[in-house]
């Protein structure tokens, strides 16, 4: 395991509210919390107090998500 932080991976957004379990795990649009329609990967989110580190989905009804900052 390396300690040097990989240049190209995005921030991660540390968020301190509770969050849906689809929006969570991405199975639907971070932004709108569509779930019909094709959802891509636009960024990583942590909750606050946890280590663990999520995917973020959106299905682009945004043109800047929370996770592009």
């Amino acid at each position: 395991m390396s300690s040097t932080l990989d240049p190209q991976a995005p921030p991660v957004l540390v968020v301190g509210e509770q969050v849906s379990f689809a929006r969570l795990h991405g199975r639907a649009c971070w932004d709108c919390g569509a779930v019909s329609r094709l959802l891509t990967a636009v960024g990583r989110i942590r909750l606050k107090g946890s280590a663990r580190v999520w995917e973020i989905r959106t299905c682009g009804c945004r043109t800047k998500t929370a996770s592009a900052g």
